[in-house]
């Protein structure tokens, strides 16, 4: 064996590493994401404040309970909105009409590093909220927004 086949060996690895990839399976990663997070919305439609709502499935009190205090949750928003006038389901609708318009603008690709970051805050406290509800399929859609963030 010849000393130059492993130094052969690592330059084609780190050719590799160092290639610019291409952006089109990131950008589809982005475009389902968005979809599935807008899907998840559309099959709720009817029960947004059943879910998310302060007397919702699981109420707020006891998935605020849950979280560490330094955490956002939605209660949190509606305390920060009721000064406008805005009663704790008209504040979850506003969050819910936030993350719709954040996603939206992710699957077209409009400030996509800067709306998937918005879709993350917004989609965390839409999962604490509906925290008696979550599955596993929650944890990962949050782990892949964050990939977007991330991810160039």
């Amino acid at each position: 064996m010849n000393l130059l086949s492993p130094l052969r060996l690592f330059r084609h690895v780190q050719t590799w590493f160092k290639r610019p990839a291409s952006p089109v399976p990131l950008g589809w990663f982005r475009i389902g994401l968005a979809l599935f997070c807008m899907f998840k919305l559309w099959v709720v439609r009817q029960s947004i404040i059943d879910v998310y709502g302060q007397y919702g499935f699981i109420q707020w009190a006891i998935t605020r309970g849950n979280l560490p205090e330094a955490l956002p949750h939605l209660g949190n928003v509606a305390l920060l909105l009721a000064p406008l006038g805005l009663s704790a389901d008209q504040s979850v609708y506003v969050v819910v009409s936030l993350y719709v318009t954040a996603l939206l603008l992710l699957l077209v690709g409009l400030a996509a590093r800067w709306m998937a970051a918005l879709v993350w805050c917004l989609h965390f406290l839409l999962m604490q909220a509906g925290g008696g509800l979550l599955y596993g399929m929650d944890y990962f859609t949050h782990i892949g927004i964050f990939y977007l963030i991330i991810m160039p």
